[in-house]
């Protein structure tokens, strides 16, 4: 489970009244069943935000049994309501395979749907895809925008993998030394 999962769900009590709300002071409290309990009714009634929740249950094992398939369905369910942590974590599960087949194009796809949100860390997926020439074509200049514009949002990952590819000219990548250091220097901050 990835740490800004956890963060997102821990906090979305300003955005979230009722029952998905007494869901996380349940599931802070380490009531995991209870906060099941509760996400349960409200994702039934069709809320993205507890459909997520239950997901993150789901995908751990936190008070139900581990289960991707159910972890799964409710991602796909937030995703399509456009909630972009679902959008990102159905993009992995497509990729990994966890709870259904695996399928580069449909992770292409719901990375690409977070990416164009402005999701830094679909991006950054994004970005390996073209890359690697996997659900799309290849395209090094398309991965590098991607990266760049994750960067720009601050994520780690897209700074690091930049200033790598650049400095080193690895995956195929034209060797940059000056982009290189320029990355090197914003992951420093």
């Amino acid at each position: 489970m990835r740490l800004s999962a956890l963060i997102a769900l821990l906090f979305c009590t300003a955005l979230h009244a009722g029952p998905v709300e007494e869901g996380v002071a349940a599931f802070r409290a380490g009531n995991y069943q209870d906060a099941h309990e509760l996400w349960l009714g409200a994702a039934r009634e069709g809320d993205a935000q507890a459909r997520y929740n239950l997901a993150l249950l789901y995908a751990n094992g936190w008070g139900v049994a581990k289960h991707p398939r159910t972890a799964f369905e409710l991602y796909k369910a937030a995703a399509q309501q456009g909630h972009l942590e679902a959008q990102f974590n159905l993009g992995l599960a497509y990729r990994q395979g966890l709870g259904v087949v695996r399928s580069n194009l449909d992770a292409v796809h719901w990375w690409g749907e977070a990416a164009g949100r402005g999701h830094a860390p679909s991006r950054f997926n994004l970005g390996l895809m073209y890359a690697q020439g996997l659900g799309v074509g290849k395209d090094l200049e398309k991965a590098l925008g991607l990266w760049e514009a994750s960067a720009r949002g601050g994520y780690a990952k897209a700074i690091d993998t930049l200033a790598r590819v650049l400095e080193s000219g690895e995956m195929g990548f034209p060797r940059d030394p000056e982009r290189a250091a320029h990355w090197r220097e914003q992951g420093k901050r």
